[in-house]
């Protein structure tokens, strides 16, 4: 059994890409506005009553919310400023994740240029974007993964 809290790998992710950021990097998207609520209300199964953005540091997050505390959604974003740049920090820090998570990351195959989930999250670049997602829905890990890649499907269609 995995003894390591479900949100450590995905925090320490998280916290590797914001701490490596290059000095001047391209604005991150904001998720709150490059995914819609209808298409995160028709994933869920639930409308969206509540949207909440944060931002730290060259991330911006937004999470989406149903009248329920559950399901819910979150996004998070980074841009950098060329391509080969984001596909080295996406290849470093998913070996990183794998390093300080102990968790082995799997290839998802036809979303964005590159997609690889670890424990129910899914990673995800396209062009000189990462897009994070992250389900919870009540099911068990990695239950949501089908819902998260049909919204990146959807979202990452749109970059």
């Amino acid at each position: 059994m995995n003894t390591i809290p479900r949100f450590l790998p995905a925090a320490t992710f998280l916290v590797g890409l914001a701490a490596s950021q290059p000095a001047v990097a391209a604005t991150a998207d904001d998720p709150c506005r490059t995914v819609s609520t209808s298409d995160v209300a028709a994933v869920l199964g639930s409308p969206v009553k509540a949207t909440h953005r944060r931002s730290r540091g060259e991330s911006a997050s937004c999470t989406f919310r149903s009248a329920r505390f559950i399901p819910y959604l979150t996004v998070t974003s980074y841009r950098y400023d060329t391509v080969a740049e984001t596909s080295a920090q996406y290849r470093d820090e998913l070996a990183a994740y794998e390093t300080l998570g102990h968790v082995k990351t799997a290839h998802v195959g036809g979303i964005g240029d590159a997609a690889d989930t670890a424990d129910g999250v899914l990673y995800t670049r396209k062009g000189t974007a990462i897009y994070v997602f992250s389900v919870v829905d009540g099911t068990p890990q990695p239950g949501p993964l089908p819902k998260a890649e049909r919204i990146a499907r959807l979202v990452l269609a749109k970059l």
